[in-house]
């Protein structure tokens, strides 16, 4: 119905869409970016703020995360940072929220942090192998060189893994040793 009001050009309807979509899914990505009218590479302070507020309000952890997008577009780690924790604290078992918090404590030098959250999730195996893909390039981007290779070599044990992960990993490892 939003798109359709668009289309039209009637922005006022489009606007009422929108916020019955998100009363409906407060973690609808695409009608969250349309609403706080958000572009490719956002780095407005202002809408984050605006997102970060709606997003407590409305218990958003998707709205969280693209505050948090918002702020390291800018190069600001530490409000990075801070929304994803507040994404984390609303789904903590979400696996966009572990993907986003992998990265964003990684920026942050939070290594500590990364072992005590991240690895948990991955070592539990309820979450898709981007995961363990993530945290072996962050591990392995602070110079944690055979601790990111194992962390690929266990994903690649796992039953039924896909064939891209796995042609993936493996060039990843060979690269990481130096044969390639």
């Amino acid at each position: 119905l939003a798109q359709a009001y668009s289309a039209l050009g009637q922005q006022e309807k489009e606007k009422e869409a929108l916020e019955e979509v998100l009363r409906l899914d407060p973690n609808f990505h695409a009608a969250i970016g349309i609403y706080f009218e958000l572009s490719q590479g956002e780095h407005d302070p202002a809408k984050e703020a605006a997102l970060s507020t709606w997003a407590k309000q409305d218990g958003s952890w998707m709205g969280h995360l693209i505050a948090s997008s918002i702020a390291r577009s800018r190069g600001d780690t530490a409000s990075a940072l801070r929304h994803a924790d507040d994404a984390y604290a609303l789904a903590p078992a979400q696996e966009e929220v572990l993907l986003h918090l992998s990265a964003v404590l990684g920026e942050s030098r939070e290594l500590n942090r990364l072992t005590t959250q991240i690895r948990p999730a991955i070592k539990s195996r309820q979450y898709s192998l981007r995961l363990d893909w993530n945290f072996a390039q962050t591990l392995f981007q602070h110079g944690f060189k055979d601790e990111a290779s194992a962390v690929l070599r266990r994903a690649l044990a796992v039953e039924n893994a896909p064939d891209e992960f796995k042609a993936m990993a493996a060039s990843t490892l060979e690269n990481w040793s130096g044969i390639l």
